[in-house]
């Protein structure tokens, strides 16, 4: 509410006021009269700026710049209040107001070049630092943030000028040295990058994140056995230091050096019971990687899994855990996981994914239970609907499927991730339950959303074919199968079948054939099909 009324209280005055006070005299605001009526109106003002009604504030801020429209104060607070209201171009035009009329106070330019930062106009932050820097010439800070502006807007050299007077004058501060070394590879001065990372290691001897940093420099710029090297050199310092065991196992790994790999796994990170997150993180990345051992995957496996049972503090994502168990084939070590979790979390944030994981598992008694008991608590997210009505479908129970379905449809949020497979389902459950007219209703609406969903689309063809109802219908959507995907034989199969139906029999020979040769010999209802093409053809001929 507050921000409507400052916007209808000053809407149609506040651009016009910046004008009058840029070109309005000074009227005679010493008068002892005049200078009581600001005191007051100001003091006022910046009470209720404090109170947070900004309204009021605002109004008399405003008599407040009648009586002296050369207040720098003045405008100052006016620009607070819009920066408050998320009105970053208003407050923009008092702030510059109030570098006017005050251009020696160092908080008001500061606040200026913010606030042009913030509006995207870079280049007129930095005009706004060269001057703080300009009359501040031994400030650290005003240079540093106007080094970072020349970065910010590609003007590296300029930057790196900047930060190598400072580097010069501060050689052990270590923002500096980074910012330098960052710069200097921006422009690619590879060579001076890698200088500035031994002399600070040189002065800095015991820090070795330095020489972590040099071994991954030489690894970015191709400098292999040098970046080899500097690990190497790292864990020699510093045997369980993690930057020179992950990024020399990293560096293994990118090179296919796994029998390396395995050895820093074995030797470095399985037998230590006092694993970072960063570790933990690597090993899960580890499990990705086909060519280490199941032997190894199995061990790190089993200490990831205790890890998240022992930490509870961390910023690994649940649902990329997840993912990475099953890509590498790991379904049941997943779900013991997030069975432990469910049941030991006080908030448990990832019962969708905790349900996939059983779903992938058939465990469908498992995932009604859990669904039922939060449904009946009131909660209504949509994945409880669809992995109810997943355990129903499984389990035959198409009529409890088929509601289930319904419900969760109502429940729809705006990204909508469970519409697709809610109706999928749903006609699937009607066809169980022979009420084709209904599953088709539900088919045509995935199309509406996918059309390429595949599943629906070799579906349906195959239940019109069956049913010997619109094939032409029934042939343009199997053959959009087959053009998505020509090596799959139940695609080809649907595809062959409706051309039968529709007397094609030569091209659905020639279609179910293929069928048989990409990998459908050991399907029974390919083999069928193209029994029954060779049969008909043969009594045609």
């Amino acid at each position: 509410m507050k921000y409507f009324l400052i916007a209808f209280l000053v809407f149609f005055t506040s651009c016009s006021v910046v004008k009058k006070i840029k070109n309005r005299k000074v009227t005679d605001s010493n008068s002892e009269e005049s200078s009581i009526a600001y005191n007051f109106a100001f003091t006022e003002a910046t009470k209720q700026k404090l109170f947070g009604n900004y309204s009021q504030a605002l109004t008399l801020l405003f008599k407040c710049a009648e009586v002296n429209p050369s207040s720098s104060a003045t405008y100052y607070l006016i620009s607070e209040i819009y920066l408050k209201n998320g009105q970053t171009e208003k407050a923009l035009d008092y702030c510059r107001l109030a570098v006017k009329f005050n251009p020696k106070n160092n908080w008001y330019r500061i606040d200026l070049a913010t606030l042009y930062k913030m509006s995207g106009k870079t280049d007129s932050s930095i005009v706004q630092y060269k001057y703080l820097v300009k009359k501040n010439p031994n400030n650290f800070r005003y240079q540093y943030n106007l080094a970072a502006l020349y970065f910010e807007y590609g003007e590296f050299w300029k930057s790196l000028k900047i930060i190598k007077h400072l580097v010069d004058n501060d050689k052990k501060n270590e923002e500096l040295v980074i910012t330098k070394f960052q710069i200097e590879r921006k422009l690619k001065r590879y060579r001076s990058a890698e200088n500035t990372l031994k002399k600070i290691y040189k002065r800095l001897p015991e820090d070795y994140k330095y020489l972590g940093l040099l071994a991954e420099h030489y690894k970015s710029i191709g400098k292999i056995k040098k970046g080899e090297n500097a690990y190497k050199e790292l864990l020699k310092k510093d045997s369980v230091n993690e930057i020179g065991i992950i990024g020399l196992a990293t560096f293994y790994i990118e090179s296919n050096r796994i029998t390396e790999v395995e050895h820093i796994i074995k030797t470095k990170l399985l037998n230590d019971k006092d694993l970072s997150e960063v570790e933990i993180q690597f090993l899960l990345n580890s499990l990705k990687v086909k060519e280490i051992s199941s032997e190894y995957k199995i061990q790190m496996v089993n200490i990831i899994k205790n890890w998240f049972v022992n930490n509870s503090d961390y910023e690994i994502e649940l649902k990329d855990v997840a993912e990475v168990f099953i890509s590498a084939g790991y379904v049941k070590d997943g779900s013991d996981l997030f069975e432990y979790l469910f049941h030991n979390q006080v908030e448990f944030k990832v019962l969708d994914t905790y349900l996939m994981l059983l779903n992938l598992q058939d465990r469908n008694k498992e995932i009604l239970k859990i669904t039922a008991d939060s449904l009946s608590k009131g909660e209504s997210s949509e994945y409880l609907f669809y992995y109810n009505g997943v355990s129903y479908y499984k389990m035959k129970m198409y009529k409890e499927a088929s509601e289930t379905f319904q419900k969760g449809l109502s429940f729809i949020g705006e990204d909508r991730l469970y519409e697709e497979q809610m109706l999928t389902l749903l006609g699937e459950s009607y066809y169980k339950l022979n009420e084709t007219d209904k599953t088709f209703e539900n088919f045509d609406k995935v199309l509406n959303i996918n059309p390429y969903n595949l599943y629906v689309l070799n579906n349906y063809s195959y239940y019109l074919s069956l049913l010997n109802e619109s094939l032409g219908k029934a042939e343009e959507m199997s053959k959009k199968c087959i053009m998505m995907d020509k090596l799959n034989f139940n695609y080809l199969d649907t595809y062959g079948w409706v051309l039968y139906k529709r007397g094609k029999f030569m091209e659905a020979y020639k279609v179910l054939k293929n069928a048989l040769e990409v990998g459908g010999k050991s399907d029974k209802n390919v083999i069928s099909h193209y029994n029954e093409v060779i049969k008909t053809m043969n009594l045609k001929n």
